[in-house]
């Protein structure tokens, strides 16, 4: 890194530090960034000498302003830094005296860069002084963490605001779909660049505000590239596919970075067809249109095409094999992940840690935990995916032991880790890293009422909404989910009824219907979905479920070809299993099987174990017995007892005693637990 900045400028140093996961190179940026100032001067005492004479110069002259102990104190603390050990870090500076504004900046940004913003913190308020770069430093690093409370209050104090930071906060709220705050310090800000009229674009597509979004978009003098990109790809994600072709044809000019950033908007809007279409329409395609190619059938589900593209590609970079790796292990297909994992070149912490949560997903704890110890750097992201899978897995005693030593966490991690505890029953363990955590934010609050809704404890819900210092939608909706999830309909239309007429989003609406349909109430849950402005895919899902499970197959069976044919939702795997499931209960095989078909056809989605249940399910209710058993011994995954459970149930009925005693006896070896079985078998 030094080197580079001698011989390439400052600012390629940075961008090079920014690139970097070592602690150790911020220290060094801060002591280029020093020395600057002397080497101007060098500069100038050389009169009309040619610059570059001073770029081939080997060794600086220390500049004068500095101590040479205050270097070599400098070093020390990113030498330690590098080997992530914080106590000598301290070590090291408590030995420098006296201490100069280098030392006790290069401090607070080892401890910022390495997200240890408590210690940052610590320092920060210790400073007898601070310049300009002591203020940015911390208040970028509470952004870019999401911490808006810490983050506003260093802005509000800090002497000097340049546009970065005017736009680091600007873009801080509009993440967090504050949209209303990040408009009110968009026209407070003393200047404007395209960067800043980008971010309040990028905050209003990302949370489907695309009627504001194509207003500032049309008030913009000038647009980048990226200002293009965000708007097609928010039209793509509002699945409003026309505006965003449209948008997409008028963009000045189609590059490969352009194509690239369009393909996973336009997977997930939808078709094979469609992804196919555009792809075969770019003139010219390199390594990175391909993966991304490869990662939008990822995207939709559809391995089965990522990997016909994966195979075909001339070469193949680290991204693209994690990519497949990734895919696999996330739809479940372990075998095929390790395979693929093994025939890796070379591996990285993304492709490592993808192993890792698909293996822990899937009750793989041992070899996780094995393939965890054999990596060669351990991220903070591996040490999540083992502790949540941990708990999942009701290892809670090796979650905690693996929580404590680990060396670092941030909020986002804290909070997952919470989120982890309570979606798997244990809420008070959730509490308790929820009150161990450093800093909280809305992000976080909200993420602990709806733990607690979740886990009927709607008392203590309230009352930490209560506490909490301003309260969004998410808010709102955690709070609505809670009653929906209790069956509390009276303290849910309550709730409903008081949120702001402005922030009420598609969201509100299901849970409200999800609170009738949880108390059998299916007639007003319906109306709930007829009064929707909009309707998303969770909304038709849960009015089909809630069909499906009262019995009511034909109105499910409706409802999914109705949602077809609402503004192009994208069905997905969850609405074929329900709708399979009502095929099945019908007696409509034909229909059964002409659905799987289009499913994997059609919409490009991989069959799971539950798909092939249902199918399973109708071919043995409507006697088909030897196709259904068939099916069973093909499927590509191992059948649950519940499987062979439908056919020993359909051997019952029509009387086939031998196929009857084979499905009893491989949903005994699947679980053993199953003596059901044995009772139907006998009963055969």
């Amino acid at each position: 890194m030094r080197f580079v900045s001698r011989r390439h400028g400052l600012d390629r140093a940075r961008q090079s530090t920014d690139k970097s996961k070592s602690l150790h190179t911020a220290a060094a940026v801060l002591q280029v960034d020093q020395a600057k100032g002397a080497v101007e001067e060098e500069k100038e005492e050389q009169g009309d000498q040619d610059a570059s004479t001073l770029d081939r110069i080997q060794h600086w002259r220390r500049p004068r302003n500095i101590p040479i102990w205050a270097i070599h104190c400098c070093k020390a603390m990113s030498a330690n830094a590098e080997t992530d050990h914080p106590h000598e870090i301290r070590a090291a500076f408590d030995r420098s005296k006296p201490r100069t504004l280098v030392t006790w900046n290069t401090l607070l940004t080892i401890y910022s860069q390495s997200s240890d913003l408590s210690r940052a913190t610590q320092v920060f308020d210790a400073m007898p002084g601070r310049s300009s770069a002591s203020w940015k430093e911390l208040f970028l690093r509470y952004a870019q963490f999401g911490h808006i409370n810490p983050s506003k209050e260093l802005f509000d104090r800090m002497p000097g605001r340049d546009l970065v930071v005017w736009t680091s906060f600007l873009n801080l709220f509009a993440r967090h779909g504050e949209l209303n705050h990040s408009k009110e310090l968009l026209f407070r800000m003393p200047q404007h660049d395209r960067v800043s009229w980008t971010t309040m674009l990028r905050g209003y597509a990302q949370c489907g505000q695309m009627l504001n979004a194509k207003q500032m978009f049309d008030s913009m003098e000038e647009r980048s590239f990226f200002s293009w990109t965000d708007m097609v790809s928010g039209y793509a994600r509002m699945e409003e596919f026309d505006n965003a072709k449209s948008l997409f044809d008028q963009m000045p000019s189609h590059d490969l970075i352009t194509c690239t950033a369009i393909i996973p908007a336009i997977a997930n809007y939808g078709k094979i067809g469609d992804i196919k279409f555009f792809y075969d329409s770019v003139p010219e395609k390199d390594l990175v249109l391909s993966t991304a190619l490869v990662g939008a059938f990822v995207q939709i589900g559809n391995l089965v095409e990522a990997r016909g593209v994966f195979e075909t590609m001339a070469t193949r970079n680290l991204v693209s094999w994690t990519t497949v790796v990734s895919g696999y292990a996330q739809y479940g297909f372990i075998d095929e992940a390790e395979r693929m994992f093994s025939r890796m070149p070379e591996w990285n912490l993304v492709s490592w840690t993808a192993m890792i949560d698909g293996l822990m997903e899937n009750g793989g704890l041992g070899p996780a935990k094995l393939l965890f110890d054999r990596m060669p750097q351990r991220n903070i992201v591996a040490y999540t995916a083992l502790v949540t899978g941990f708990i999942r897995n009701a290892q809670l005693d090796l979650a905690k032991e693996l929580f404590d030593r680990t060396p670092q966490w941030d909020l986002v991690i804290w909070a997952s880790i919470a989120a982890s505890y309570a979606q798997h029953g244990h809420v008070d363990h959730a509490m308790a890293i929820h009150q161990q955590m450093p800093a909280r934010d809305v992000i976080v609050w909200n993420l602990l009422v709806a733990m607690l809704g979740q886990a009927g404890r709607m008392e203590d819900a309230l009352k930490i909404q209560h506490q909490m210092p301003k309260w969004n939608v998410f808010t709102w909706n955690a709070i609505l989910s809670g009653y929906a999830i209790n069956g509390d309909i009276h303290s849910a239309q309550r709730s409903f009824d008081s949120i702001p007429e402005e922030i009420v989003n598609c969201q509100c609406w299901t849970s409200l219907m999800h609170a009738y349909a949880r108390n059998g109430r299916v007639i007003e849950a319906r109306a709930v979905l007829a009064a929707m402005p909009t309707r998303d895919l969770a909304a038709w899902n849960l009015m089909m479920e809630t069909y499906a499970q009262t019995g009511r197959y034909k109105e499910a069976i409706h409802l999914f070809h109705e949602a077809t044919l609402d503004g192009g939702v994208r069905i997905d795997l969850v609405s074929f299993i329900t709708i399979l499931s009502a095929c099945s209960h019908l007696g409509k095989i034909q229909i059964a099987r002409d659905q799987f078909v289009s499913m994997i056809a059609d919409y490009g989605i991989v069959p799971i174990r539950d798909h092939y249940s249902c199918v399973v399910d109708a071919l043995a209710r409507s006697g088909r017995l030897c196709d259904a058993e068939s099916l069973l011994e093909t499927m590509p995954f191992v059948p649950e007892s519940s499987a062979w459970a439908s056919l020993l149930s359909a051997c019952r009925v029509y009387r086939d005693k031998d196929r009857g005693a084979r499905a009893a006896a491989q949903a005994m070896e699947v679980n053993p637990q199953a003596s059901a079985s044995y009772l139907l078998f006998s009963h055969c």
